[in-house]
């Protein structure tokens, strides 16, 4: 469990390398004083990229990758969630307004829960199907 823990918050941090890709330096000050938003905080594309992995790698069978995609998804919304306390949500081709403190809080707790539900309701259903083609079958 501490090894999901550690990946998913490796994943959050890595979202901020496009400070650097955009700055063309490994300067922080020159990354941190960029004039427009790096491309991985653009919430919209960042979820879309992982929701198309999540159902590629359903579809294919790869429990595995499928995680990682969910991992994905959780790290860069809970990431995009702590940067929308300063510079609100990049929800192309809009942005929100700055988060509330409040909304961050419960949108931080609710978003991995709400992931953890249809994770468990994706589990039942694929065993319900096995269980029914078994049941066919015979």
């Amino acid at each position: 469990m501490l090894c999901k823990v550690y990946f998913c918050g490796l994943i959050a941090g890595s979202i901020d390398l496009d400070h650097f890709l955009m700055a063309k330096s490994l300067k922080f000050k020159d990354a941190i004083n960029l004039s427009s938003r790096p491309p991985f905080h653009n919430t919209t594309l960042m979820a879309m990229l992982a929701i198309f992995l999540i159902s590629l790698t359903h579809l294919k069978g790869n429990e595995l990758c499928e995680y990682i995609g969910w991992y994905i998804l959780v790290a860069t919304i809970s990431h995009h969630l702590r940067d929308a306390l300063r510079h609100g949500l990049w929800i192309w081709p809009w942005t929100t307004k700055v988060l509330h403190f409040i909304s961050y809080l419960i949108l931080s707790y609710l978003f991995p829960l709400a992931v953890g539900f249809m994770l468990r309701i994706n589990k039942r259903i694929i065993f319900v199907k096995v269980k029914t083609f078994d049941v066919i079958q015979v």
